[in-house]
């Protein structure tokens, strides 16, 4: 049994990525998190809670230290992130997207610990899109660069890039979110191409195709098919019944689309529509909607 340790537990992926592996994969891996406060850690059955380890401060060596000691993990899954009101803060995206996983990987290569890092398309300005990882970053804002410098590499170690959508059971906030709580119209960014994951596929990704997988190391793509706002809202709105009118934006253009034939290569693993994508991620809400959160 593989013992997987999750940073951030308390964040978008984290959050549902504990409970994906405790849930559901309890008889291939033992997972622990970390969590901000006693509150999130309540927020799951009791039967997690002893896994569920609250740390004030994982910057801090000597507390990041005592929670690789009390977990002994054979694998660190680093999806430590800021709140919404620290994206305009460089330093504190610095800290915890640069400076943090860089010191978390010398202190996995000294204890023989795979890490996994999480790094994100926006390491690209989204000028031209599907990017492969032979292109190289060219971020145009301090979040771009503060996670291209977290990127890690070698032999024990794996970087993946990838985006999410997905329901915030904690914070109640990101796209999905917003958008069901709209009324009767709002607007969708026509010319603002993604390639992300409901954050309860890309836990399903990690626990069947790269938990076990120690071949996959270096950087890797893991992108779903390419689709605009606009369109990807269209299709939330179809698969919740939702009736609302969304008008199309054309301010914006972005394309920060990934090219994950690389990871195809590798792992045989290619991504469904994106109607089955946003059914799953519906399908998974109602489940963890009965949680007291």
């Amino acid at each position: 049994m593989l013992n997987v340790l999750i940073l951030g537990a308390s964040g978008l992926l984290g959050n549902v990525l504990f409970w994906h592996l405790s849930e559901n994969c309890h008889k291939k891996f033992k997972v622990w998190g970390t969590f901000r406060s006693q509150a999130y850690i309540d927020s799951f059955p009791t039967k997690y809670i002893n896994r569920a380890l609250k740390v004030n401060d994982l910057l801090k060596i000597e507390d990041l230290e005592n929670v690789i000691s009390d977990s002994t993990p054979d694998v660190i899954i680093n999806c430590l992130s800021v709140g919404q009101n620290d994206f305009a803060d460089t330093s504190k995206l610095l800290s915890i997207f640069a400076i943090f996983p860089q010191k978390l990987n010398t202190l996995c290569r000294e204890r023989s610990i795979r890490l996994i890092q999480i790094s994100s398309d926006g390491v690209y300005s989204g000028s031209k899109g599907f990017y492969s990882e032979n292109d190289l970053p060219d971020f145009i804002d301090d979040y771009g660069m503060s996670k291209f410098l977290g990127e890690i590499s070698g032999e024990n170690c794996l970087t993946i890039r990838s985006s999410f959508i997905g329901h915030d059971f904690i914070n109640k906030k990101g796209l999905v979110d917003w958008f069901l709580s709209q009324k009767n119209y709002c607007k969708g960014y026509q010319h603002y191409i993604f390639s992300g994951f409901p954050v309860n596929v890309f836990s399903e990704i990690l626990a069947d195709k790269v938990l076990e997988n120690k071949a996959l190391h270096g950087i890797y793509h893991i992108a779903s098919k390419p689709i605009s706002k606009y369109d990807l809202l269209h299709i939330i709105a179809n698969v919740y019944e939702k009736e609302i009118s969304i008008k199309p934006d054309r301010t914006i253009s972005i394309n920060r689309s990934l090219n994950s034939e690389k990871f195809l290569n590798a792992t045989g693993y290619e991504a469904p529509n994106w109607n089955v994508l946003i059914k799953s991620m519906n399908n998974f809400s109602k489940i963890m909607g009965g949680r007291d959160v």
